[in-house]
């Protein structure tokens, strides 16, 4: 008499989460439990808290509900079955949708922004540009121009992006006509500064006075070009409510 053995099949579940809006209640993210099994040679069936779940019946199962899942596997030529294996899957709220951007040292080589999510509680990680994620929410030294930032949570449950402008100023322009720094104006402000732009000669004349919406200087005074020189300018705004003034020059190229 033969005596064959075979082994029943192991299927492998690991537990997870899913995410959820806390205002809708909807599923922001599900959760793939993934037996490690292949279709072609099992059979498949899956519970949650120990009630069969309808047309189930693949090595894996998207979840969208908390509790606890079982499945049960049966290898299509010996019928062998395993013992039914268990993950919990529990519910994570999303709790955030925007964040705040706080930012400091305008026109300086520190400009610093700093990240604060309105109404989030989760552990956060956060992101400027392509650079790694960090989780520190302050980013210092940041360049003047247009960046990208980005917020995340450890338990994958939020996932906020936010376009910001860091104030500064070009060190030089080039109005030439050629479509490229034909104009020199501020970069990043716009009205919550209230700016005040005054453009000076090196004697102290003033040449041009502009804000935030305006298209810039171009170089030009009552109709002339100026000509290529060292030129001065005043800001006056508001940071974190309160006036600031800040001199400096850049240069014109022609």
């Amino acid at each position: 008499m033969t005596i064959s053995v075979k082994p029943k099949p192991i299927p492998l579940l690991t537990d997870g989460k899913i995410c959820v809006d806390k205002n809708s209640n909807k599923v922001i993210q599900s959760y793939l439990l993934d037996s490690k099994l292949n279709n072609a040679t099992h059979n498949f069936e899956w519970f949650l808290d120990g009630i069969t779940i309808y047309n189930a019946s693949q090595s894996t199962f998207e979840a969208t509900q908390k509790g606890t899942y079982s499945v049960k596997a049966t290898n299509k030529s010996t019928n062998c079955s395993a013992t039914l294996v268990e993950a919990i899957v529990t519910e994570t709220l999303s709790n955030s949708t925007i964040f705040k951007i706080t930012q400091t040292n305008a026109f300086s080589d520190d400009a610093t922004l700093t990240i604060s999510v309105v109404e989030g509680t989760a552990n956060y990680e956060y992101q400027l540009d392509q650079s790694p994620f960090q989780l520190s929410n302050v980013f210092s030294e940041v360049s003047p121009g247009t960046h990208m930032l980005r917020v995340v949570d450890t338990e994958a449950c939020t996932d906020l992006s936010y376009q910001v402008i860091v104030i500064g100023y070009p060190k030089f322009f080039t109005p030439n006509g050629d479509g490229h720094n034909d104009t020199w104006k501020i970069i990043g402000f716009n009205s919550q500064y209230s700016p005040s732009i005054t453009i000076f000669d090196r004697y102290g004349k003033l040449l041009k006075q502009i804000n935030s919406s305006d298209f810039g200087w171009d170089g030009t005074f009552n109709g002339q070009a100026m000509p290529a020189t060292d030129y001065w300018f005043r800001v006056i705004y508001l940071e974190d409510g309160i006036n600031k003034e800040f001199k400096s020059h850049f240069s014109l190229k022609r």
